[in-house]
């Protein structure tokens, strides 16, 4: 049992470690949280949905959200929930477009394997408006 929760402790730290990264901007920290062939899975159908391979890929879409916002764009972690394989983030992104702000819910689903992120899918909750919203 305690191997079990040693393994959840450090995962709740990587997660963390990524969130705080992410919320600083830090691209460079981000990326050491993720594997090699990591895959971000980015829904919708607007121009940045689709699937992304591997860390350069993956800081590719980071630096398309950061260009489509003129750098205003953030995510507010809410909360983390790990176990020993996964992991679910809540968070709050905003972000200003053309004039145009926006906020909303997102959930991350995190595989989580070697000590690293794998996988991330991504889920929000007004996927129609932030289609709209990327592609004005």
């Amino acid at each position: 049992m305690r191997q079990r929760d040693t393994l959840r402790e450090r995962n709740l730290a990587l997660v963390s470690r990524f969130c705080e990264a992410r919320a600083n901007r830090d691209q460079e920290a981000m990326m050491e949280c993720l594997t090699e062939d990591v895959v971000w899975r980015y829904p919708g159908r607007n121009a940045l949905s689709r699937e992304y391979r591997g860390k350069d890929d993956v800081a590719g879409f980071f630096q398309s959200l950061r260009e489509r916002t003129g750098d205003d764009f953030f995510s507010e972690t809410e909360r983390i929930m790990v176990d020993e394989t996964a992991a679910f983030v809540h968070e709050l992104p905003r972000g200003t477009r053309k004039g145009k702000t926006l906020e909303w819910r997102t959930v991350l689903m995190l595989r989580l394997r070697d000590g690293k992120i794998s996988e991330v899918d991504v889920f929000q909750n007004i996927q129609h408006e932030l289609d709209e919203w990327w592609d004005s």
